[in-house]
């Protein structure tokens, strides 16, 4: 039911707020950790994927990657194992290549990839994500993006704040 996905959206969102306000940022933790919410729709991973969620989950409905720890993401193989995920966060890192697309037919909502070091995104990367309604690519190294990697969805909603360099 729509009311119950906001009801969730609602209660992830809220979740990030209260670790900003008790502990600050979110991504501050320097321990490769994976933290669950009590009811383990929500997870939390600081500097990697840890056990024993690194076979996936097949609960975990929004996850946030913290300081990911290698200069290269492959969602293909990093989000394989997590079948229900609608919202995943990428916060700080030092990403800056995307090796492969977001598998065509995952009930991603929404992708949020912050505060990373991205130069471009390869086409397609994010074709196939039928329910995507938000894709916010804020702060990041962007130059260009071609207009092939914005998935043809009505009503997308788009953020790039934080990119261009104006000479």
């Amino acid at each position: 039911s729509n009311w119950a996905h906001e009801k969730l959206i609602y209660r992830f969102s809220l979740l990030v707020c209260m670790i900003f306000y008790i502990r600050g940022n979110p991504c501050s933790e320097s321990i490769k950790s994976c933290i669950p919410s009590e009811d383990g729709m929500q997870l939390v991973c600081h500097k990697g994927i840890t056990d024993p969620y690194t076979n996936g989950s097949k609960v975990v409905k929004y996850l946030l990657l913290c300081n990911w720890p290698d200069v290269d993401f492959d969602p293909h193989s990093v989000l394989k194992n997590f079948p229900v995920l609608e919202e995943i966060s990428i916060l700080y890192g030092p990403i800056t290549k995307i090796n492969s697309s977001f598998k065509a037919g995952m009930m991603l909502r929404k992708i949020v990839m912050n505060h990373l070091l991205m130069k471009n995104i390869p086409s397609g990367t994010f074709a196939g994500l039928q329910h995507i309604n938000t894709l916010d690519l804020r702060y990041n190294k962007l130059e260009f993006i071609d207009e092939s990697v914005i998935p043809f969805i009505p009503n997308v909603k788009v953020f790039l704040t934080g990119n261009w360099k104006i000479m």
